[in-house]
């Protein structure tokens, strides 16, 4: 709730009886400020969400409950917590790419990865350094980015895009998402406005706020923006390098698993004992050094 207080600071009641609207339309008429029952809606998160409650009154006019919210452009839902609703973003979002990529058929990859990145991808990232997703919506929204990666570059849905977006120099939704927190908390603690600075004192003691510090080892008010690029790019590619090590490894005990699998194999059609097999182990290393040149780590080539 503070980092959406960060983010903007319109007029927003949060009350908890019909008294507080009777005064509202009271001092308000003073002032010759109505407000308006028909563009006003009632909206509760708690514990108490799903309990039925009389329609709220401000004037002669009632107020009605919904369960969900637009606010600022957001969709919240009403439940124990607050919550916004992805899917009218990852909705406008697949239309806009969909979009681009059907006009764009003979435009190079990158160049539609560009236009991506510039109408599309604010879509999905518009006011997130103020929303608190968990780890089902990252999840939804990381899926959606990497879907428009195999869409450009025509790949499978099984195939992952993770390396794809390291060679690209790029950044999966994940370390997007933490990636703006962090650049809209390094502006913040910079600001000179006392209420601000207050709210982030609080805000700084916080499970969200000291696990991104911890995750990049990073010290907000200590840190410049290019350390904070470089560190969720840094950890980012060694997610990436540690996937592709595994990978490799694998591969090389397929191969070598396949080689002797073979060389067995052969003994065996020829009726030959494995004992009386004329291979040396200079010979044999000769073979082994053959089937790592076929899966070189890649680690030791980048």
């Amino acid at each position: 709730m503070l980092m959406t207080l960060f983010y903007c600071l319109p007029l927003l009641l949060i009350c908890k009886g019909c008294l507080t609207y009777l005064v509202c339309h009271t001092v308000g008429a003073n002032m010759d400020i109505l407000f308006n029952a028909a563009k006003s809606t009632l909206f509760r998160v708690w514990k108490f969400c799903d309990n039925t409650i009389d329609n709220l009154q401000i004037g002669n006019a009632r107020i009605h409950w919904c369960k969900s919210l637009k606010y600022l452009g957001i969709y919240f839902q009403s439940d124990c917590s607050l919550k916004c609703n992805t899917d009218l973003s990852v909705h406008r979002f697949y239309t806009a790419a969909n979009a681009i990529v059907s006009n764009a058929r003979y435009a190079s990859e990158l160049s539609k990865l560009f236009s991506i990145e510039s109408y599309c991808l604010p879509l999905i990232t518009y006011s997130c350094e103020a929303l608190d997703y968990d780890r089902k919506q990252l999840h939804k929204l990381n899926v959606c980015w990497n879907n428009l990666y195999r869409k450009v570059f025509r790949m499978q849905l099984w195939e992952s895009v993770k390396e794809l977006q390291f060679f690209c120099g790029r950044l999966d939704f994940t370390h997007i998402y933490s990636l703006k927190k962090l650049m809209f908390l390094h502006k913040l603690v910079r600001q000179n406005n006392a209420c601000l600075n207050v709210c982030f004192s609080v805000f700084k003691h916080s499970t969200e706020f000291l696990s991104l510090c911890r995750n990049f080892d990073l010290v907000i008010s200590q840190c410049s923006v290019s350390n904070v690029k470089c560190s969720v790019f840094s950890c980012f590619y060694n997610i990436v390098e540690s996937r592709l090590r595994e990978c490799d490894s694998v591969l090389c005990s397929h191969v070598l698993f396949f080689f002797f699998f073979f060389s067995f194999y052969i003994c065996f059609l020829s009726r030959v004992s494995i004992l009386t097999l004329d291979i040396d182990i200079a010979n044999m290393s000769v073979c082994l050094s053959v089937c790592l040149s076929v899966c070189p780590l890649r680690s030791g080539t980048r």
